[in-house]
């Protein structure tokens, strides 16, 4: 009789003892799923943040190509008749010059004194201070300023001169990311050829 009333405490024993593995194993399996989640998240950071970026890059080479084909050596730098380019101290339709003498190679001087305009919000925010592009492929559109920064020598070996001498830009691109976890802001410098 004894093996009989021992066995059933046995029965007992067994269920108590598997439900705490169930439990044990549920608890595994959520900590697993936690840090699944966790990862996809990472994950998706990470690739906000490299479309963010490669869409400022493909920005900065978009409109440095567009400079170099397009009318800008025509452009008067100054706000008489400056047509469709005009670049002012406001950044009016992402255009920026903050100096003195911008149509004079030989006297153009940049102001300082006042902060760059790549560091005011407003030039972000309010539109009309900045352009735009699309970028393909992707529902991501750029923000970009240009900003004229007086001339240099077309010939680094020579000296500056009426013949030897062109206009240097620097450009600001602005993104967001398509998850809008991501910002990126490159700059870039360089001479009209």
């Amino acid at each position: 009789m004894k093996t009989l009333i021992q066995i059933k405490k046995q029965q007992g024993a067994l269920l108590v003892i598997t439900l705490i593995m169930l439990v044990i194993i549920s608890m595994l399996g959520m900590s697993t799923m936690g840090t699944t989640g966790l990862e996809m998240q990472m994950s998706n950071n990470s690739r906000d943040q490299q479309a963010s970026f490669e869409a400022a890059e493909y920005t900065l080479s978009w409109v440095e190509d567009s400079i170099q084909t397009s009318t800008f050596s025509n452009a008067n730098l100054t706000n008489s008749n400056c047509g469709s380019i005009c670049f002012d101290t406001t950044c009016s339709n992402g255009y920026c010059f903050r100096g003195d003498d911008a149509d004079s190679w030989n006297q153009c001087e940049i102001d300082d004194s006042n902060p760059d305009p790549y560091t005011e919000s407003a030039i972000w925010s309010n539109s009309g201070f900045h352009r735009t592009l699309a970028i393909p492929n992707t529902s991501i559109t750029a923000k970009y300023i240009i900003e004229f920064r007086c001339y240099t020598a077309l010939d680094p070996t020579l000296q500056m001169d009426v013949t030897n001498f062109t206009r240097v830009y620097r450009i600001s691109a602005y993104t967001v990311g398509e998850g809008g976890r991501a910002r990126s802001m490159l700059r870039s410098t360089m001479k009209e050829l």
